[in-house]
């Protein structure tokens, strides 16, 4: 699912509905790990990504928020 998600030639619509296949095998813990790193993977995401992580905001909610 990570390579998927980093390709820069799948569409995002085919991404999201993998996700929503995987969503419907595994609801858990595992699951949303999952996709926060697939929204961050996206190419398109980069900047926003980048934004939470170098915000000073960010250094209210610790690490494991977005690990």
């Amino acid at each position: 699912m990570k390579r998927i998600w980093s390709a820069e030639k799948i569409s995002l619509a085919d991404k999201e509905e993998l996700l929503a296949e995987l969503n419907k095998l595994d609801k858990g813990d595992w699951f949303d790990e999952t996709k926060f790193f697939c929204k961050s993977a996206h190419p398109e995401n980069k900047e926003m990504m980048w934004d939470i992580f170098f915000d000073d905001r960010s250094k209210e909610w610790g690490l494991n928020q977005y690990i």
